[in-house]
């Protein structure tokens, strides 16, 4: 009983597990119907598309011909119509079999959808389960029969292929065979003659190859030959016109620097020592002196018109002249850009602007711009600035220049103190041409192509007056710029039978002959200038510098720096200004006059005095400032008249080109002026000189004591030369190279040569004694 119990409690447990597994079947199968619709979600689609391919395929073996049978039949040919015949069964079978399966899952499908519907036919679908399933295994049956019989029907008709193409390759190779057996039999009689004619080939080559390997061979020698005759005249061509161009190149580069030489050697023919002397002494101006020479449009006010006492030159439409900045010219003041005729020479036209006011002298503009007359006169008392004035309109040629550049301006100033060839018309010629013919090399060249003979010419002495002359005439009539020549000094010309006034002012007049040359000349108003050269356009400077004198005596009175109001002090340089009477020389010995006074503590009525009672004239101001010195011992006064002498020394001997140099010079004036080293001198005849140091202490005091000593007649001169000297330093000397003395101005050496003071003066004292044999 108890096995009975087991089993029928294993039994028991089967049926639960088989009731929860059909339990578990069941919903999942609601599951799916619910989800898709369907027990079998795709049974039905597989079904479906099978049924239509078997539907195809009997449409298609149905409207196949029946084939045409062969005289050959083979044992695939037989078995087509059966294959097909049977293929068609299955096809029918497999249609019959998808219908059912449809049916069965159409039965099966639930009639409505949602969960009920899915309850309802799931009892139903586990019922009829089996034969479903069963459907489903007859529908997978005949679609793998029916696809074993298309595989069977495709090797089928394979085999047939390849059995037809079996037995066309085999018919195709018995006629390829006959055709190389025949082709082999043709080959041999091919080949003979192809040896045959190869050989005859080769023959006519070989002989055709020969033949024009000969013909080429000559023919490239006779080219070769022919090229190597064309190049090597083409080289030697070449070779010549390298050899004729470097030739060239050569001689053009010998012919530039032999040009250049020779230029050169001109210019060096034609300066001579000192030429430039006197223009580098002449001192600049005050910044604001002068402006009036480029103005034509300025009114002169008396000094005492003013409320302050001082007079201004006044613009009527430029109140810019009062700068410490040099003023700037109006165009009108220069040769306007039509004011030269197409021959390039100066014309005349109507002046474009008119003074407001006469003016007191023939307006420098209007003569440069429109004068037709070709010289103008700068007229002045001995000391009144004419020379600096000149200077000044040769360095502000940026005036002129700037609106015409043709224009050169060239400049000599005769010197009646220095050498003769500074005083002299060789000299001035000498200088002009120089100028001229240093910024023109072309000029330059055509003279020397004109006159070859001046290549021999090594310095000024090879020179003869009428050839600088005639080649400076020459020059300035072909030059292709306008010249403007400023001559200084006339009245100092050199007064020998070859020189003199009248032969300058025939060269002035010659000189003028060009319409492309204007001359302003400065002199003293002395009767031979005046009488010629007041017919034209002139100037006295007395009567312009008022003014110019009146700043630098302000200038200077400032820097003295008096112990008095500015009313007492503006007094002194109005005193100064009026006394002066436009002479600048004048004002300068009395301002140092009253420097010296100052040094000596003089006081304000002191130096009132010593002014109110210096002479206008210029002799007898020099005759008061000597006799000034009466109250220093005679050594004193001796040794001042000592170097009197060595300066008119140094003059004589520089005229005779024996110019002193450097320590010789040094050496003269410090021994001349100490006793002591002057007895040691001359007892050693002239063998032993003074220790080098000891020498410089004593020109050094003597530079100190000089202003002081020569009552303001002479001064020192400091050449760019540097004393040196192996014994002692360098740097001491430097300043004192090349030292010398000269006289302030030519009025100086006329007081102590010419002038019967001056005279007494040198031949009063016993110092003249040394030198006597030197006096003019």
């Amino acid at each position: 009983m108890a096995g009975l119990e087991g089993i029928a409690g294993l039994s028991l447990a089967c049926n639960v597990m088989q009731l929860i597994s059909f339990g578990h079947e069941a919903i999942s199968m609601c599951r799916r119907i619910h989800e898709s619709g369907s027990p079998e979600p795709g049974l039905s689609e597989h079904a479906e598309s099978l049924k239509a391919v078997c539907d195809g395929l009997e449409k298609s073996l149905g409207k196949r011909p029946t084939p045409v049978a062969t005289t050959a039949p083979t044992s695939a040919a037989t078995r087509a119509p059966t294959m097909e015949k049977r293929l068609l069964e299955l096809a029918a079978k497999c249609v019959k079999n998808a219908r059912d399966l449809q049916e069965e899952m159409k039965f099966l499908s639930p009639s409505q959808p949602g969960k009920l519907g899915a309850l309802v036919a799931a009892p139903k679908i586990l019922w009829r389960k089996r034969r479903l399933e069963r459907l489903k295994g007859n529908l997978d049956d005949a679609q793998r029969l029916m696809d074993t019989s298309v595989l069977e029907r495709l090797f089928a008709r394979a085999e047939a292929l390849y059995q037809a193409n079996n037995k066309g390759f085999t018919d195709l190779s018995k006629e390829l065979q006959r055709f190389i057996t025949d082709h082999a039999a043709s080959n041999s009689i091919l080949r003979t003659v192809v040896e045959t004619h190869a050989k005859e080939i080769q023959d006519h080559v070989t002989m055709a190859s020969s033949k024009t390997q000969n013909e080429i061979k000559s023919h490239v020698s006779l080219k070769l030959s022919s090229h190597e005759i064309s190049i090597m005249n083409h080289v030697s061509s070449s070779a010549q016109d390298v050899q004729d161009t470097f030739s060239q190149r050569m001689t053009s580069r010998e012919d530039s620097k032999a040009k250049e030489l020779a230029f050169q050697q001109l210019l060096k023919s034609l300066k001579y020592p000192g030429m430039n002397e006197r223009r580098n002494q002449i001192s600049p101006t005050h910044p604001k002196t002068f402006r009036w020479i480029f103005s034509n449009t300025f009114q002169f006010n008396d000094w005492d018109s003013g409320s302050d006492g001082e007079s201004e030159w006044l613009a009527e439409d430029d109140s810019s002249t009062h700068s410490d900045e040099p003023a700037e010219v109006d165009s009108t003041i220069i040769w306007s850009e039509d004011s030269v005729e197409s021959s390039g020479s100066f014309r005349s036209s109507k002046p474009s602007l008119e003074s407001t006011k006469p003016q007191p002298w023939d307006s420098f503009v209007d003569w440069l711009k429109d004068d037709p007359r070709k010289i103008y006169w700068i007229s002045g008392k001995p000391g009144s600035g004419k020379s600096t004035l000149m200077k000044y309109i040769e360095t502000n040629d940026s005036n002129i220049k700037s609106r015409e550049p043709a224009i050169r301006i060239l400049s000599h100033y005769l010197w009646r103190p220095g050498t003769f060839m500074q005083q002299s018309i060789k000299g001035l010629l000498c200088s002009l041409l120089h100028q001229v013919l240093s910024e023109d090399e072309r000029t330059s060249m055509e003279v020397l192509k004109r006159q070859p003979y001046i290549l021999r010419k090594d310095a000024d002495t090879d020179w003869t007056a009428r050839e600088l002359e005639i080649t400076l005439l020459y020059v300035l009539r072909n030059s292709a710029y306008l010249h403007l020549v400023l001559l200084d000094g006339l009245d100092e010309v050199a007064d020998t039978p070859d020189e003199g006034v009248c032969r300058l002012l025939s060269l002035i007049n010659d000189l003028v002959m060009s319409n492309r040359v204007k001359v302003c000349v400065s002199s003293r108003p002395e009767p031979a200038l005046k009488r010629v050269l007041e017919k034209h356009p002139m100037l006295k400077m007395q009567d312009l510098n008022n003014r110019d004198i009146h700043l630098l005596t302000r200038e200077r009175i400032e820097a003295m720096q008096f112990d008095a109001n500015n009313y007492t002090t503006n007094h002194l340089s109005n005193l100064i200004c009026e006394k002066a009477e436009g002479v600048f020389i004048w004002v300068i010995l009395v301002l140092n006059s009253l420097k010296r006074g100052l040094d000596n503590y003089d006081d304000m009525d002191t130096l009132y005095s010593r002014v109110e009672s210096l002479p206008k004239d210029l002799t007898k101001l020099y005759k008061e400032m000597w006799s000034r010195m009466k109250e220093d011992s005679d050594l004193y006064r001796r040794k001042t008249v000592l170097l009197f002498y060595m300066a008119i020394e140094y003059k004589t001997h520089s005229e005779s080109a024996l110019i002193w140099h450097g320590n010789a010079n040094l050496l003269g004036l410090a021994i001349s002026t100490d006793d002591e080293m002057l007895e040691s001198f001359m007892a050693s005849h002239g063998w032993e000189l003074p220790d080098a140091e000891l020498l410089w202490q004593k020109w050094h005091r003597l530079g100190r004591r000089l202003p002081a000593m020569c009552a303001g007649l002479l001064d020192i001169t400091k050449p760019e030369e540097a004393f040196t000297s192996p014994n002692c330093n360098e740097n001491k000397f430097k300043p004192w190279g090349k030292t010398g003395i000269g006289f302030t101005h030519r009025t100086a050496v006329d007081f102590i040569c010419a002038s019967e003071e001056g005279i007494d003066i040198r031949l009063s004292e016993a110092a003249s004694s040394f030198f006597s044999k030197s006096v003019p």
